[in-house]
């Protein structure tokens, strides 16, 4: 018997109700209510045999936990806390904003240019959260779609149907990505159906849903995502296979469109890709320079896992080299590489080998990282430049992003069998690097001789590598000049000016971060915490002062509250070009269960960090310097490190297994909601 859901049925959150309801497979009977009039009750309002639920959230919780096996609240207690923590996020950090300046857009409440000034910007703020957080994860938790999905969904829908133009869509194009994957599920279109983007595009949906979408057939001026499938755009629309998002969407749309306005879009992505390629290829060629190179596995964003751009990318890299130009481009055709690019549909991948180069076979190169996942190699292919390809399945946990990096690391072990690639204890000259955020290898190589040994890593700062990669791009002769380029071009009172706005920015941080990890606390019985923050940049004295905000008392009658978490066990981790900064914290109400040294230390031995001197049982720092020729980058090390500290807190029964029902409990979520 469907139980009765009393709501508005255009509301986001009924919306939110109805997706988690088809997942768990529990029927629901709407009963429409208007959102204004005389009722004094809430809505919506879910009425069950024992009793009623009322508030969207509450209910979406109770249905998603009423089938484990459908994977709505997670998998283990650790993924249903994340799934709380984003779901408190997207409640307090998104929907409050969005209906500030969502609701004077449709005429519900009277405009306030203050109020929708200060909503926008606090709007995008949110969104670039979501972005960094979506970078590296294809769903909000885990593998597959949970309730934090859901949530998300629902809370930016009405912004982007209402007011997240294309020119602001394009600058979160991780949170694009995320929303047309969730849009495209058959449990989300048919209850959304076609959701028509604000500027008139459309966004990703499958074919379960066209029935919803028939009335819509408008032209449609932008969209970020539409080029994601060059592949595509040739086939008509209405013939697309239904369970590829990213394909739906660009047959829709382009069904919309003229054949110039595709050729035009084609054109502008060909040259985002061969400029992309272009500046890849001065990177890797000065990389050569310094430390002999002679083979290089990275990934390039532009091409979003079209094999026909992703090879217009490759050739841009190889092109010979201008000297006398300005901006110089290519000029690393002496050097074999493998690249990658991930897309919706695949992960794509090229191999090539120039001319001379022996002991090596593309073919078998390519074969070898393809055969990882079961892909397959192109047509026509050569000994010297072999294509493949990796399909996506959700079925299996096959999803591009995820596979990118196994993918790379089997690229270099082939490399490695071969003789091409030094392992640690090999001091022979040629080298390979294998690091996937390679454009910032070259700063990085350059601070790492900078760090210090010492706690006191000030001179690791963004600013100089900034300033030195500039310069790298302007041709400039060695990495010395980089180096002292930048600081003879401060004046000591403006780097100390730097210097105090930098603290300032890292204890407002730090203090917002206090003010969550207390509301975790009240929420869950949070005793212990583990996360990371981006301010101190691996600067210890700049964490160390995030730590100390975070711990500061909070003063309730403040209108922006700070701190207020010294009563929370804490190890937090900041990545810079350098290092991996770590201080742990231990509160006074745990002396008897913990020593801030021991777990300090513990984490820092998993990469041969050290512990610094002066720490003490009650608070300890210690950092993990970076090393290019061992594939130690801060920001690898960063999630291994986390991991590490929340099985120390295990082991010491401070952290429930999954099937430890004690209400302690610890979240160790890196991407805990946080400005």
């Amino acid at each position: 018997m469907p139980m009765k859901l009393f709501a508005c049925p255009d509301s986001y959150q009924t919306k939110m109700v109805v997706i988690a309801s088809k997942y768990v497979g529990m029927e629901v009977e709407p009963v429409p209510q208007s959102s204004g009039g005389a009722q004094d009750g809430r809505i919506p309002v879910l009425e069950t045999e024992q009793g009623c639920i009322f508030s969207s959230v509450a209910i979406a919780r109770y249905i998603s936990r009423m089938r484990r096996d459908v994977g709505l609240y997670g998998q283990n207690l650790l993924e249903g806390g994340m799934i709380d923590s984003w779901i408190e996020f997207c409640t307090h950090e998104v929907q409050v904003p969005m209906c500030a300046w969502v609701l004077p857009v449709t005429e519900v409440y009277e405009e306030a240019p203050e109020t929708i000034a200060c909503a926008t910007e606090d709007v995008k703020k949110a969104l670039g959260v979501l972005d960094k957080h979506l970078l590296y994860n294809t769903y909000m938790v885990g593998h597959s779609i949970t309730l934090a999905d859901i949530c998300a969904c629902c809370v930016l829908l009405d912004g982007m149907t209402h007011v997240l133009d294309a020119k602001i869509r394009k600058q979160f194009g991780n949170v694009m990505r995320w929303f047309n994957l969730c849009i495209a599920q058959p449990e989300f279109a048919s209850v959304m159906g076609a959701v028509k983007l604000c500027g008139g595009a459309t966004a990703g949906a499958p074919e379960a849903s066209k029935d919803l979408a028939a009335p819509k057939k408008e032209a449609a001026p932008k969209k970020e995502a539409a080029p994601k499938k060059d592949a595509a755009p040739k086939q008509k629309a209405e013939g697309s296979k239904k369970g590829k998002a990213a394909k739906e969407e660009a047959s829709t749309q382009n069904a919309e469109k003229t054949p110039e306005q595709l050729a035009e879009e084609k054109k502008k992505k060909l040259k985002k890709v061969i400029k992309e390629g272009g500046k890849r290829g001065v990177e890797i060629e000065g990389a050569a320079d310094m430390g002999g190179l002679t083979f290089f596995c990275t990934s390039v964003d532009e091409p979003e896992g079209d094999m026909e751009l992703l090879d217009a990318c490759m050739t841009a890299m190889n092109e010979k080299s201008d000297p006398s130009e300005e901006e110089r481009k290519g000029g690393s055709g002496h050097i074999g590489k493998m690249i990658f690019s991930a897309g919706s549909e695949q992960l794509s991948m090229i191999a090539y080998l120039p001319p001379g180069q022996e002991g090596i076979s593309a073919i078998d190169w390519l074969s070898a990282v393809v055969g990882l996942f079961g892909g397959e190699a192109c047509d026509g292919n050569t000994q010297a430049y072999a294509k493949g390809f990796i399909k996506a399945d959700t079925n299996v946990n096959k999803f591009p992003l995820k596979m990118k990096e196994p993918c790379i690391t089997e690229a270099i072990t082939f490399l490695k069998k071969k003789g091409l690639f030094p392992d640690k204890d090999d001091d022979d000259d040629e080298m390979v690097f294998g690091d996937d955020d390679f454009p910032q290898v070259g700063d990085e190589a350059e601070v790492v001789e900078e760090a210090p040994p010492a706690p006191e890593p000030e001179p690791v700062k963004e600013e100089p590598a900034k300033e030195s990669k500039k310069a790298g791009k302007k041709g400039k002769k060695g990495k010395k000049e980089e180096e002292e380029a930048p600081a003879a071009e401060k004046s000591p009172e403006d780097a100390a000016e730097d210097r105090k706005k930098k603290v300032k920015k890292v204890k407002k941080e730090g203090g917002k971060r206090g003010v969550e990890i207390e509301g975790a606390a009240d929420m869950g019985g949070l005793q212990f915490f583990c996360t990371a923050v981006d301010e101190p940049e691996g600067d210890l004295e700049l964490l160390q002062m995030s730590m100390d905000a975070m711990n500061e008392k909070s003063d309730p009658s403040e209108e922006e509250r700070k701190g207020g978490s010294g009563n929370v066990g804490k190890m937090i981790f900041s990545a810079g070009d350098a290092q991996l900064g770590v201080v742990a914290y231990r509160p006074e109400g745990q002396k008897d269960n913990i020593d801030a040294n021991a777990w300090l230390k513990t984490v820092l031995d998993l990469f041969g960090g050290k512990v610094c001197e002066g720490s003490t049982a009650d608070n300890a720092t210690g950092f993990i310097t970076a090393d290019t020729n061992a594939n130690k980058f801060p920001l690898k090390m960063k999630e291994p490190c986390i991991t590490e500290a929340i099985s120390y807190l295990k082991k010491k029964g401070l952290f429930p297994d999954n099937d430890d029902d004690d209400d302690e409990m610890v979240f160790g979520d890196d991407d805990f909601p946080s400005m």
